[in-house]
């Protein structure tokens, strides 16, 4: 009789030990976790002579059903560096990282990688950059000249209106660096508009990641331009530059 009851008893335990494991299992599998989703994790950026800094952004979205966080970014060196937003990206959500890869000192075919970490499965996430990077050319004297007279336009054109910045595509620059680490983790809607009025570009900004966000002008006919940068509930920024020395 007592051989009866230990089985009976034995055979309870193991119909419980069994019952709560088959629910661990279930909780295990209807744990939802965060999953980054790229637009594409590869940026080519072609053939650039040494000492320029390219820049990418990666655009990704949170499709799993977590609030995504990026708790790291590391480059493969220090001369590539990422920016990531550090606010949580709620499912459904879309947020960019940039990649600033500095040529300065390389030469030669580059392959960089970054590495995201982040509460995902696996932790890590991997974007490359490539491209060639060539030599400067060496500046001769005629186009140094050029250079110190560009200078003094610059200086020139901005001692004039406090309020306008001068670009020269070439040889000396070709981005227009906008400041706006005070809105580090907002969305902004950016426009260009020519002497005109004519919009040349549009860019949305879902989540500024950076500090400083930067504009290829070295497509920009010479003249005046304004750009526009709209936040929301934020006052609408203007700033005027000027394109000279190009076309």
């Amino acid at each position: 009789m007592k051989i009866y009851y230990l089985l009976l008893f034995m055979g309870c335990l193991l119909c419980s030990l069994t019952s709560s494991a088959q629910e661990m299992g279930i909780v295990k599998e209807q744990t939802a976790t965060a999953i980054i989703e790229f637009a594409t994790t590869d940026f080519d950026f072609g053939e650039v002579k040494s000492g320029e800094k390219v820049a990418h952004v990666f655009k990704f979205k949170n499709i799993g059903e977590e609030p995504l966080i990026i708790t790291g970014a590391k480059g493969s060196c220090g001369c590539t560096v990422p920016y990531f937003p550090e606010d949580p990206i709620l499912p459904g959500e879309t947020s960019e990282i940039e990649v600033e890869f500095n040529t300065k000192n390389r030469f030669g075919k580059q392959v960089k990688r970054v590495a995201i970490t982040a509460n995902t499965t696996p932790t890590k996430t991997f974007l490359t950059i490539r491209g060639e990077v060539s030599k400067a050319e060496i500046i001769s004297e005629g186009e140094n000249d050029l250079v110190i007279q560009r200078n003094k336009e610059k200086e020139y054109i901005e001692s004039s209106n406090p309020n306008c910045v001068a670009i020269y595509p070439n040889p000396t620059s070709h981005t227009l660096q906008v400041e706006l680490k005070d809105y580090i983790g907002k969305a902004a809607q950016i426009r260009i508009f020519n002497d005109l009025g004519q919009k040349v570009m549009d860019r949305n900004i879902v989540n500024i990641s950076r500090e400083t966000t930067r504009f290829n002008v070295s497509d920009f006919s010479s003249g005046v331009y304004v750009i526009s940068i709209e936040i929301k509930n934020i006052k609408p920024i203007s700033q005027c530059f000027v394109v000279t020395g190009n076309k």
